[in-house]
């Protein structure tokens, strides 16, 4: 390519490749590269390697271990779990089971809180402060959203 600097190429030379030739084979390499990976990672998906959609779940297997020593909810299991909490430095309170909602509502008042998102399956008796609080429709991996208001 010329430009008006440029003089034109003596006739029967080449001229010299493009700038942005190396860039784009760099930018066809990446992305054989990255194809490759995702290849190898789906090896072993049942139908990933014909054409169409890749089914939604596949089972992984997972042979290491889902739980310690210690019985849910004993404990020592509560200790462990408040040990590690501390280590990220979370404040850990530990409170009677009819008094988890009031202990919520304070957690959340202290931080000037307005909005709380509560997971699926989450105990009605903990919900904190419920005549303030009002339900959503769930999001996804949610089961409702709670606005105190």
């Amino acid at each position: 390519m010329t430009t008006p600097d440029t003089p034109e190429p003596a006739p029967g030379h080449a001229t010299a490749p493009s700038p942005a030739a190396p860039a784009a084979r760099r930018n066809a390499e990446a992305r054989a590269a990255v194809l490759g990976r995702i290849r190898r990672a789906l090896s072993d998906v049942p139908g990933a390697s014909e054409p169409g959609p890749v089914p939604e779940t596949v089972p992984v297997e997972r042979p290491y271990s889902h739980a310690g020593p210690e019985a849910p909810g004993s404990p020592e299991a509560l200790r462990l779990l408040e040990d590690r909490l501390v280590d990220y430095k979370a404040t850990v309170r530990t409170v009677a089971d009819d008094a988890v909602a009031g202990a919520i509502a304070e957690s959340l008042a202290a931080r000037g809180a307005t909005r709380v998102v509560l997971p699926e399956g989450f105990p009605e008796h903990w919900r904190p402060d419920p005549p303030r609080a009002r339900s959503r429709a769930p999001r996804p991996g949610c089961s409702r959203t709670a606005t105190r208001r």
